[in-house]
């Protein structure tokens, strides 16, 4: 999704056939809740409804733009009928580490509806992936486990900046590539064997290198904002070969 993106304009679907004394109203939104990362900065809502309205926020940190609203309102009073729109939200960083959430209302008086927008405190991690408590309280990186014989293996992940990969010094896993453009990017890495008896792990770091002149954020102008994920990795204790 394109940083500076706009509302888009709105679309009439059909006119609901109605009268004064049986008139159709609604206000739905088709996802209860929707995920967005740490680095983030725009996202949208699509919804379904017949209804003046105005759209808020229960967070500062996710604002709804509202540029269109007045026009909006004003054809949808002037056609009545059911309108499917789309309203594009403001994201600012989530540099606090932490799961946070807003509710979003579209907000048509009687007939209103809401969806609940969840922001993880970590990047966006497709292997090993990002998981969510069952009361949506945190969200972590999955491990991934690998075994104990010399081998190659990969993690994938989506940045909306540039990022780096770091391991520490001395670590049994060597990166095939440790920094990169903003997108989807798979980085194969090499573990070396592991001739202990025992289980051991090491953290690879996925930092993003946001550029706050880009986004919604309250840091200085021009400072770049780095938010880091850990991508936790467990290789297998040694296993004598049997003869």
């Amino acid at each position: 999704m394109k940083k500076t993106i706009l509302l888009a304009a709105i679309a009439t679907l059909a006119f609901a056939s109605c009268d004064k004394e049986n008139e159709f109203h609604q206000t739905y939104v088709a996802n209860s809740f929707q995920i967005v990362y740490a680095d983030q900065i725009t996202d949208s809502v699509q919804y379904v409804t017949t209804e003046v309205h105005n759209l808020r926020s229960s967070e500062d940190w996710c604002a709804p733009i509202t540029i269109y609203q007045e026009s909006i309102n004003q054809q949808i009073a002037a056609n009545k009928g059911i309108y499917q729109l789309t309203a594009y939200l403001d994201l600012k960083l989530n540099t606090t580490g932490k799961l946070r959430s807003s509710s979003v209302t579209i907000d048509g008086g009687k007939y209103s509806a809401n969806t609940l927008i969840l922001q993880l405190g970590n990047l966006e991690v497709a292997r090993p992936q990002v998981g969510l408590s069952s009361e949506f309280g945190t969200d972590s990186v999955s491990t991934l486990y690998i075994k104990d014989i010399a081998s190659t293996d990969s993690i994938i992940f989506h940045t909306y900046y540039p990022w780096e990969l770091s391991v520490p010094e001395g670590s049994f896993l060597t990166l095939e590539r440790t920094s990169g453009p903003a997108g989807r990017n798979v980085v194969r890495f090499t573990a070396a064997a592991n001739i202990a008896e025992e289980a051991r792990t090491e953290k690879i770091s996925l930092t993003a290198i946001c550029n706050p002149k880009k986004a919604s954020t309250s840091q200085s102008a021009g400072e770049d904002v780095r938010i880091t994920t850990i991508i936790p990795v467990q290789q297998a204790k040694y296993v004598q070969p049997t003869e």
